[in-house]
């Protein structure tokens, strides 16, 4: 009785498995691809939630695809982005985060990217990934001079993504409107932004190699690799990087007027982690960093005017091991470190004479066990300090020269002997930090010598033969306010010796108002250096107004060709 019920059975069983065999296979669909759009990171000072949620409402569109993708919903992403980068969603969301991101919500790729505003343009940087790492990513990185360019960029990289990903037809998008901002009466947010930081400047746009600072003299630009600091309330009087704790690190350092700030690097910013107050009655105007004593830690070198700006009164800092303290003070010497190509980092250092910051000799300096003394001469023609001086391989003949803004704020190259090789038609620079001269009538008010700011040799590998000179270019407003100066807005520029002069290589976009100091460091510790600047947006000189100030950074990264891009 049992035997024909088994045979009975079996053959069901058969009948069941030939007739899925023979099922037509679009009758087992697949499950649908799950996409996990992330909230985009705005860049911005004003409130931009308006175009986030217009990036996703578009991006979902144009990916969802009924039985094929599914865009998981917004409150589901959110959720898994604020247990990831806090609930603020300030924290970092790079591709590690975003694939983790992507595995808790079960996703098969996960979208994210960032919009910064620069001024009145916009920038778009959006990267698509496979959560299990085994397919390339889809990114895009765009800018468009004002809102209209978003729409099709967000379109664009929606058809990049359905063609190579879900190997779907490129289709018609629909007309899309720029999303609405709310109306507040006032210029949209998206914008305007309140310190319009760059200023002119033709963009390329469409290529992976756009970028809104920096311009080679062929007009190619090179990768885009910009950042920005929020805005401090005060004013950056100079910047320098070093390894200040000795923890082998790069450390921010900043000085104000008053006081000392260093920063580490750290999730995309900067943070503080120390402030050191003002020694006694001083002025800082410039800052220095390198390890000259040799203990492993880099010196803090604050160049300091007593409170009526007619004497030097400089100090150096340095850490202990549980906390910073005065090693020198009322040093009467200008400080200035520079970066050599073969002996690495030298203290230079320069005593004013009586009303003239300009003439005193300039001297290389080392520690002694108690104090920075000076030990032999650089000789340089009259008309420098030492503010203004770099040494390096100008010439691009393997030796050290030295090249210098003069009183007049052109670029001299000076021989060892002191003679000047080559001098620029074209004025660089340009200070607001001044010497008090001598008052040469008894009505005068002031009779203010400006100071020369950094100037910087970056020193070229030695298979490629050339160096460059990187200098600032603050433009100066026609009209003197008060016998001050006052400048409208700024760029640097990269020069290079070409056995006759220094011609440009490339420059950046114009800033608006002034840059105070630059450096070339790895201020993020990701191996590569960046080019620094401190921009200062209000001096706070006139009365009842505030100092603003913020930083500027730009990875100096390798061309496509993998050739040094700033050799273009």
């Amino acid at each position: 009785m049992k035997k024909p019920l088994l045979i009975h059975r079996i053959l069901i069983l058969g009948i069941l498995l030939f007739c899925s065999a023979a099922w037509p296979a679009q009758t087992m669909a697949a499950e649908p691809q799950r996409v996990a759009v992330l909230p985009f990171k705005m860049n911005a000072e004003k409130d931009l939630s308006y175009l986030r949620n217009g990036i996703y409402d578009m991006l979902s569109s144009r990916l969802s695809d009924p039985d094929k993708v599914q865009v998981l919903s917004r409150t589901e992403v959110e959720k898994a982005v604020a247990e990831e980068a806090g609930p603020a969603g300030t924290g970092p969301i790079d591709e590690a985060a975003a694939r983790r991101i992507g595995g808790k919500l079960k996703a098969d790729y996960v979208l994210y990217g960032s919009l910064t505003v620069f001024g009145d343009s916009l920038s778009i940087d959006a990267k698509m990934l496979d959560v299990t790492g085994t397919q390339p990513p889809v990114t895009v990185f765009s800018q468009s001079s004002d809102m209209s360019g978003v729409i099709p960029e967000i379109n664009r990289f929606a058809t990049e993504i359905n063609t190579k990903v879900f190997d779907r037809q490129a289709q018609a998008a629909a007309p899309a409107a720029v999303p609405a901002a709310p109306r507040t009466g006032s210029q949209p947010d998206s914008r305007a932004h309140p310190e319009k930081l760059l200023q002119g400047g033709a963009v390329v746009g469409g290529d992976a190699r756009v970028s809104p600072f920096i311009v080679r003299k062929d007009q190619l630009l090179q990768s885009a690799n910009f950042w920005k600091s929020p805005n401090y309330k005060y004013y950056i009087a100079g910047v320098a990087v070093g390894d200040v704790d000795g923890d082998g690190l790069m450390e921010t350092v900043v000085v104000s007027p008053d006081d000392i700030y260093i920063y580490r690097f750290q999730n995309n910013s900067l943070v503080q982690i120390q402030r050191l107050k003002k020694v006694e009655d001083r002025y800082n105007i410039a800052v220095d960093v390198a390890d000259i004593n040799g203990n492993g830690r880099a010196e803090i070198f604050v160049t300091a005017l007593n409170r009526y700006k007619n004497a030097v009164t400089s100090f150096v800092e340095e850490y202990d091991g549980t906390d910073y303290a005065v090693i020198a003070k009322d040093e009467p010497w200008f400080f200035r470190v520079t970066d050599t190509p073969v002996r690495g980092k030298v203290l230079l250092g320069q005593q004013s004479r009586m009303w003239s910051p300009f003439k005193g000799d300039i001297f290389e300096m080392q520690w002694d066990g108690r104090a920075y003394m000076p030990q032999s001469e650089v000789k340089t023609p009259s008309g420098i300090n030492v503010l203004g001086v770099a040494l390096g391989d100008v010439l691009n003949d393997g030796s050290e020269t030295l090249v210098a803004y003069n009183s007049g704020n052109n670029i001299a190259i000076v021989t060892p002997v002191g003679e000047v090789l080559y001098k620029s038609n074209d004025r660089y620079g340009g200070s607001v930090q001044y010497y008090a001269g001598q008052k040469t009538d008894k009505g005068q008010e002031e009779n203010p010598i400006y100071l020369p700011m950094r100037i910087l040799v970056r020193n070229r590998l030695q298979d490629t033969g050339k160096s460059q000179v990187i200098a600032v270019n603050n433009h100066e407003a026609m009209n003197m306010r008060w016998n001050r100066r006052d400048f409208t807005e700024a760029n640097i520029e990269a020069l290079s010796w070409d056995t006759v002069s220094l011609g440009t290589d490339w420059s950046t976009r114009k800033m608006k108002r002034f840059i105070s100091d630059i450096q070339i460091a790895d201020i993020d510790n990701d191996g590569s250096d960046e080019l620094l600047a401190s921009l200062v947006i209000k001096a706070g000189d006139i009365i009842l107004t505030s100092a603003k100030s913020t930083l500027v950074a730009y990875e100096l990264e390798a061309a496509p060709d993998g050739s040094d891009a700033s050799e273009q």
